[in-house]
């Protein structure tokens, strides 16, 4: 098979055009995409003058239009077709699934066949391996195109890692049937594709255990390194030393047992460069090697991870029990590791009766460092006192608001509050629930108690009605609300020069804001509102619309009027601000230093407040501040 007189076969080495057929499509599909992306920005952002057309002009582009929305309408069922065979969730793509496992291993299977061979050869057509690679490639070929459809980036699915492995695969296959030689070299690539063998076997449903999911899931990345760096080995010693005739196998055989330190000395590299890449595999290969046998004796441990204790002596934490699934953890992250939020140090312990699904393990992995999940009700005793409950800042209960039955949810978290208050009667509890009738039972829980524990409760239905109701005599004021509440970043590099001066820059900068409270500096007391309110926002940049108190019969107030209401010690401002580290402002506001600073310039002084100077200048910023009233008051 290896025979040079083939008919229209080149005797001469040529494996140069394997490695150009293999970069070529790769950079001038990147290039074409992002040219396609620079033309598409030219012509959003060239605006074109109306010019007045005549009746045929109209003709035309009335035509044209009819011509876009025809290729519109045939490109849309394309997609909804590769849509239909990509996913696994539907018939077609589970179908699909197994027969792209299946030419994957055929095609590794394949490409260890022919390595016995020279690693560059003259080949026929007709011979049994070049026709299987040939089928196999087609279908590689024919799924790419599918994918690049259905993906909704271009440019990130053309540099993944799979579209890199159908690169360095495809094409040299396609190059053999044209020049009648083939080249070994990149084919090996092909075993990365057993990376996601295991995400591939669940999707099809051959496994439905989650540790024989993990299980395989190790396994193939094992493998797929192994079978790689065999490749690798195999690629560098047949091109270093033209006489070296080590094939697949050996080299599969020589890299175990020098990963596993074994070591058997029957095989070893003989240039340079193949010590070289020894070298590197070795000290890849022994941490992938170390990692492996740990990861599978941790998953048949007799003591499931989610039934131990958890160590409260590293950092604060709450613990949110209740309707615990994938959406509302992660929902409830989104806004607990937001970086605004300045609390970075309080882990979210989340105590749940049943094991974590899949999905819910992965975003449990994702953010391990600030969340925690264990397995218990929070009826019982004992599983409360696992997570620290006693030493916990809070206790959150979330409520399932798609409940068929809210009545029966509302009840059962109610029972989780009455258990709670029993285990510790000073921890504070946040709970949610969907009618507002069922409020009254929770005032009824011994040591429910607002003001002394900060206890509260959200009832969703309520909110709802209240906001709808609200936003019938204000249109607008539901939105306004919902970005109060909800986390946002706002970042103006996002927006090009002739935007900032559009509504969406606005909008975007007025929903980045959100509802804080802070405290306030020393040097408001005794002062009104209005006052307050006007220094907050011309010195501060930050908009003061309320206040909290500590006495009972006031509580909480909005806009208050300078003769009901003026500042004392202990009162807490409400404020909408970008981020909590502007509110810290109000409370390092200092008269005497702080006149002429800026808002970023504001940091905690260490002036003596009771001298002359310091009265003088408050005074005269009062008076500054009130200047305006006056002069309205002569003019009138």
């Amino acid at each position: 098979m290896g025979n040079h007189n083939t008919p229209s076969c080149r005797p001469d080495r040529v494996w140069i055009i394997f490695i150009i057929s293999s970069v070529a499509p790769f950079v001038g599909g990147l290039v074409a995409i992002m040219s396609w992306r620079m033309t598409v920005h030219l012509i959003r952002y060239c605006k074109m003058r109306k010019r007045r057309r005549d009746q045929d002009s109209e003709e035309i582009y009335f035509g044209c239009i009819r011509c876009i929305r025809r290729v519109y309408n045939i490109q849309r069922r394309v997609v909804q077709f590769a849509e239909d065979i990509s996913y696994p969730k539907t018939k077609k793509g589970r179908a699909m699934t197994w027969v792209q496992l299946l030419m994957n291993l055929i095609a590794i299977g394949s490409f260890a066949a022919q390595t016995p061979e020279d690693i560059e050869r003259c080949v026929q057509l007709k011979e049994v391996t070049i026709i299987v690679d040939l089928i196999c490639n087609i279908f590689f070929l024919w799924r790419f195109v599918v994918m690049y459809i259905v993906s909704k980036d271009k440019l990130c699915f053309w540099v993944e890692i799979g579209s890199l492995i159908d690169f360095c695969t495809i094409p040299p296959a396609l190059v053999t049937v044209g020049i009648r030689k083939t080249w070994l070299g990149l084919r090996f690539v092909r075993c990365l594709k057993l990376l996601s063998f295991g995400d591939d076997i669940a999707a099809v449903k051959l496994i439905s255990s989650h540790k024989m999911l993990t299980l395989s899931r190790t396994l193939c990345q094992f493998v797929s390194f192994w079978l790689t760096a065999a490749g690798l080995y195999f690629l560098v010693a047949r091109m270093s030393d033209s006489g070296n005739k080590i094939h697949f196998f050996e080299c599969m055989y020589f890299l175990l047992v020098t990963i596993s330190t074994i070591g058997y000395g029957d095989l070893k590299p003989e240039t340079t460069t193949t010590r070289l890449v020894v070298i590197v595999l070795i000290a890849v290969g022994l941490a992938v090697f170390a990692s492996f046998g740990p990861a599978v004796i941790e998953m048949f441990k007799k003591s499931p991870p989610y039934t131990l204790d958890y160590d409260d002596s590293k950092s604060s934490h709450v613990v949110v029990c209740g309707y615990i699934n994938t959406s509302t953890v992660s929902n409830f992250m989104r806004d607990f590791l937001h970086p605004e939020n300045e609390d970075h140090e309080t882990t979210a312990v989340f105590l749940n009766t049943i094991p974590p699904p899949e999905d819910l393990q992965n975003l449990m992995h994702r953010n391990f460092y600030r969340c925690q999940y264990y397995q218990g009700s929070p009826l019982r005793a004992g599983d409360l006192a696992r997570v620290k409950l006693s030493t916990a800042k809070a206790c959150l209960v979330i409520a399932n608001k798609h409940s068929a039955e809210p009545d029966a949810e509302d009840a059962a978290n109610i029972l989780r509050v009455i258990s709670i208050k029993n285990y510790k009667s000073d921890v504070r509890v946040i709970i949610q629930i969907l009618n507002y009738h069922n409020e009254e039972h929770l005032f009824n829980v011994p040591d429910w108690n607002h003001q002394l524990y900060g206890d509260e409760v959200i009832c969703i239905n309520e909110l709802k009605l209240g906001l709808l109701g609200k936003s019938c005599l204000c249109p607008g004021f539901s939105t306004m609300i919902a970005n109060l509440i909800m986390m946002s970043s706002f970042h103006p590099s996002n927006y090009s020069k002739d935007v900032r001066s559009n509504w969406e820059y606005e909008y975007g900068y007025g929903a980045s804001n959100e509802l804080y409270t802070g405290s306030l500096s020393s040097d408001f007391l005794d002062m009104t509102f209005p006052e307050v309110a006007e220094i907050c926002l011309i010195k501060l940049h930050i908009l003061l619309i309320g206040v909290e108190t500590d006495s009972s019969s006031t509580g909480i107030l909005f806009n208050p009027s300078p003769h009901v209401f003026r500042f004392k010690q202990g009162t807490q401002g409400i404020f909408i601000a970008q981020n909590p580290t502007v509110v810290k402002s109000a409370a390092l506001f200092c008269f005497k230093c702080h006149e002429y600073a800026i808002q970023s310039e504001i940091v905690k002084c260490t002036c003596d407040k009771s001298d002359s100077g310091y009265t003088n200048n408050r005074t005269n910023s009062n008076a500054n501040t009130n200047a305006p009233k006056e002069k309205k008051e002569k003019a009138e």
